[in-house]
């Protein structure tokens, strides 16, 4: 798995995140053959149910951004996060930012890895890595 170890020492958890990456919309990711594209969708489906493809396509258009925390090889979580006003379809309302803000709009752990950390971990090195590519890019 590319990135291996890339959580194992920003947070003490009890189980160590082994890889992250996110999930690049195909119409933004590198065009070398990323494999963390569609390759994943149904790997994040299969964690959730309740997510469906349409709606990741919907945020990959909305601009949002997708967090995937992997434990060995299987995906324990995923966060989404926007830095660009996202549409919120639980409120039926787009919010509007300002200049800076970064918003969690989406995250789940799978219920095999629950309690040991991860939200915080994922939560630590997501708006880390959005704050750098959004701001010192």
């Amino acid at each position: 798995m590319p990135l291996s170890g890339c959580f194992d020492k920003s947070i003490s958890c009890s189980s160590r995140i082994s890889a992250c990456l996110f999930l690049r919309s195909p119409r933004t990711s590198p065009s070398d053959g990323h494999p963390y594209t569609e390759t994943q969708i149904d790997r994040v489906l299969a964690i959730n149910s309740a997510l469906s493809e349409a709606e990741i396509r919907r945020r990959w258009e909305d601009g949002q951004e997708c967090l995937l925390g992997w434990i060995g090889e299987a995906l324990a979580h995923y966060r989404w996060d926007a830095t660009v006003s996202p549409y919120l379809p639980y409120l039926g309302k787009t919010l509007r930012f300002l200049w800076g803000d970064i918003h969690g709009t989406d995250n789940f752990t799978h219920p095999a890895f629950r309690g040991r950390g991860i939200y915080t971990v994922s939560s630590v090195v997501s708006l880390t890595l959005l704050y750098i590519w959004r701001f010192w890019s």
